[in-house]
């Protein structure tokens, strides 16, 4: 039985992934169930089924696409992509062609959507302090409007799926957004706040612009 507890054991899965191999096919099903919003099991596992012609393909491939940003580039993996294509040393690109290229930008593109930082914020500070300090920041900033702290942030649902300290994408706040799921496109952004500071400016804005749609809605 293959059991991935940490980023380690999952790395080398998908290195020795083989898509007859019943016991990877479990331990990515695992994965995707565990956690619906991590983009690169579903990938691999879209591309599994392919492989297999299993019937749950085109079920897989639609939850993939919702993941993923650039659709062409994953249209070239699920067709292109080969198990077992990269060594354990030095990666080889087989042609310079337009569709090498791609494959080397989609395989940076997974590295830099799911690379994790470290934590800013003390994991010890309660949620509900940590959104405070978005507000506070909203509040000083004159050109952007204070979120009302009676909206949906007491939708605990998106608590369910992510912990407070565990990685929220933007990507995720985008799917929430296009689901017009507000509350939780308002939260999404709060959390992406308080890990990157450095974008407290954007963030607002895209939390400002959510509130505006949310009230012509």
């Amino acid at each position: 039985m293959v059991e991935v507890k940490t980023s380690k054991d999952f790395s080398e899965l998908i290195a020795k992934l083989n898509p007859t191999n019943e016991e990877h096919k479990i331990a990515l099903e695992k994965i995707i169930k565990d956690y619906p919003y991590f983009q690169t099991p579903f990938l691999y596992y879209s591309k599994l089924l392919k492989n297999t012609n299993h019937y749950d393909y085109e079920k897989i491939l639609n939850q993939t696409a919702v993941l993923t940003n650039d659709r062409k580039v994953l249209k070239l993996f699920i067709d292109d992509f080969r198990f077992n294509q990269v060594s354990k040393g030095t990666k080889k690109i087989e042609s310079q062609t337009n569709k090498s290229k791609l494959k080397l930008s989609f395989i940076e593109w997974i590295k830099y959507s799911e690379k994790k930082l470290d934590p800013i914020i003390d994991a010890k500070i309660p949620l509900e302090n940590k959104i405070n300090i978005i507000d506070d920041f909203i509040d000083k900033n004159p050109s952007i409007q204070r979120i009302d702290r009676n909206d949906e942030t007491s939708d605990l649902e998106l608590e369910n799926v992510f912990s407070p300290e565990e990685l929220m994408t933007e990507t995720l706040a985008k799917i929430f957004l296009k689901q017009k799921k507000y509350g939780k496109a308002l939260k999404a952004y709060r959390i992406l706040s308080l890990k990157y500071p450095e974008k407290n400016a954007f963030f607002a804005v895209q939390i400002k612009k959510i509130k505006e749609i949310q009230d012509k809605d």
